[in-house]
């Protein structure tokens, strides 16, 4: 096993990345797959997963409170801990042991690290290697995706927390490929100036304590009771700044966001030098969420958004306190708002139930006439449930779960799409689009402590927008969230209506956790399109190698 390991690294990748504890866990880390099992089995509250990224001690903090140290639990604790190892500035003159410990040992350990009673401060790099091939209706393809860079995470007197990293890359081979990667697939160095390098960043500071705590960053949010698709803020658009505030006594919890997305830039001629100008009108997003958990067993929540643009910051949305909706009707109702209803409930230990309901742009007056189908009543709903250890007894968490976008949700009318719930051109939502209802189905299983299988199939049937062969708008359906209603928009508008697309993603991740710092994986993905007049199929396998994110 141990010159498996050493082949590993020889073979697959000629870079490295690191994945040493970090202040908050972010949103993508394995851990939170073994937490959800927990909560699912009964172990932790069902308050606690519902916003990703959490600290690192809100989660140690749980853990503590439970007795038994089952298998999984021995695993997270692994992951939390605080001591650790560091290669510090001497890292030229370690000896081979300390590098082998770096990269192999199942304990932490960092580049560097240095600690005292008031503060804490650990880098580290970030590399990784991705070797994708895929075949697009007979057509073999190729990519290959090198990620590096660096990671700071900093504290002092656990009152201030600034978390920080940073990456470039290399994406070179097929470009629907290469665009699978999400790092890359929202870089504008790669896919405006049309070069093969990417790059990102994020970074919070945080300053607070137990019960409330201040926030000012940029980074993956994601949030909602859905594992598998979320209807708050989901992976799918990229990361925005935001300004949030957080509080948590007892059985309440709230919740405030004030963030700052972006619109596709424009273009103007000026008429009197004949040059052109590019220009980017400003777009903002408000949220707040009330949560309450009357028992360990049951969270509820009710929670408000606001979409506003084309104009300076509305200090009636950067107050914490207030009903956007009635803000948004004393600025003359200019804005795009929501209203949303979560639940989860775990019915017994093994066994959760939940559901989400997204009020978008909803007219009262046509349900009491029994028109729900109306295209001003452009809401999302979904339902799911998610079982631990009840089917397969592995250590496995099995979750199905059916999730609707009716015609016109997300957008707004009005100028374009800036007031649509989207970022930078892709949905904050799940990626399934509007006029779409989807069933998933998720088996995550760990059949050995340093293997995770995760298998995953979408079923989704969409009624598409009519467009001609040059992909100009024909007739809109409303499966667009860039294209909104408008005068010629029929006053009923029935879920899948338009041009019917039936589309079954397949998804089965192998990954093997060499050790503390560093994994490795394989990905396969397929993908099967078929309407009145295509059938498209669409099969990729991708090699990875991480010590990661």
């Amino acid at each position: 096993m141990q010159k498996l390991k050493y082949l590993l690294i020889l073979v697959i990748s000629p870079v490295i990345l690191t994945f040493s504890q970090e202040f908050k866990i972010h949103s993508y880390d394995y851990t939170y797959d073994a937490a959800l099992k927990m909560q699912t089995s009964g172990k932790i509250s069902m308050s606690k997963l519902f916003y990703r990224p959490i600290e690192r001690t809100t989660l140690s903090s749980i853990l503590s409170d439970i007795k038994s140290k089952e298998e999984e639990i021995l695993l997270i604790e692994k992951r939390l801990t605080d001591t650790s190892s560091s290669i510090n500035s001497k890292f030229a003159t370690e000896s081979t042991k300390s590098l082998h410990n770096y990269f192999f040992d199942d304990s932490p350990s960092n580049l560097f690290s240095f600690q005292d009673d008031l503060i804490t401060i650990r880098i580290n790099p970030i590399l990784s290697q991705q070797i994708v091939l895929g075949n697009n209706n007979s057509n073999r393809l190729s990519s290959l995706i090198t990620s590096y860079g660096g990671k700071l995470n900093f504290s002092y007197s656990n009152w201030l927390k600034i978390d920080f990293r940073a990456w470039n890359g290399i994406a070179s081979g097929d470009k629907s490929l290469t665009l699978l990667d999400e790092k890359v697939r929202h870089s504008y160095t790669y896919n405006i100036t049309e070069i093969e390098n990417f790059d990102g960043t994020e970074g919070t500071l945080t300053i607070g304590g137990e019960h409330i705590k201040l926030s000012f960053g940029r980074e993956r949010l994601m949030w909602g009771n859905s594992n598998l698709n979320r209807l708050i803020f989901d992976s799918t658009a990229q990361v925005f700044d935001y300004l949030s505030l957080s509080f948590e006594y007892g059985i309440f919890d709230y919740k405030f966001l004030h963030g700052w997305l972006v619109e596709k830039p424009d273009t103007v001629i000026i008429k009197r030098t004949g040059l052109s100008a590019t220009y980017k009108n400003p777009k903002y997003i408000a949220f707040s969420r009330l949560g309450l958990s009357p028992t360990s067993s049951v969270y509820l929540g009710i929670s408000q958004t606001i979409i506003y643009a084309n104009r300076p910051l509305e200090a009636g949305y950067l107050n914490p306190l207030i009903f956007y909706e009635s803000v948004q009707r004393s600025l003359n109702d200019l804005d795009n708002s929501f209203l949303s209803l979560d639940i989860a409930w775990r019915v017994i230990d093994g066994a959760v139930a939940y559901g989400t309901l997204m009020l978008d742009d909803i007219n009262f007056n046509h349900w009491l006439k029994g028109d729900w189908a109306t295209s001003s009543n452009s809401s999302l709903y979904q339902f799911g449930v998610r079982f631990s250890d009840l089917i397969f007894r592995t250590n496995s968490l099995v979750e199905v779960e059916y999730t609707v976008l009716r015609p016109f949700a997300l957008s707004h009318p009005g100028f374009e799409s800036a007031l649509s719930y989207t970022n930078n051109g892709y949905q904050m939502v799940t990626g399934i689009p509007p006029n779409s209802s989807c069933i998933t189905f998720s088996l995550n299983t760990n059949p050995y402590n340093d293997v995770n299988i995760n298998l995953r199939t979408d079923f989704l049937k969409h009624g598409n927008n009519l467009y001609d062969s040059e992909g100009t708008l024909l007739i809109n359906y409303g499966a667009n969230p860039f294209y909104s209603r408008d005068l010629y928009t029929p006053y009923l508008a029935p879920l899948h209506q338009g041009i019917i697309e039936y589309v079954v993603n397949t998804q089965l991740k192998i990954t093997y956790h060499i050790s503390y710092n560093m994994l490795c994986g394989i990905n396969f993905l397929s993908n099967s399109l078929k309407s009145q007049s295509e059938k498209k199929t669409f099969n990729t396998i991708t090699f990875n190698i991480n010590f990661f994110r």
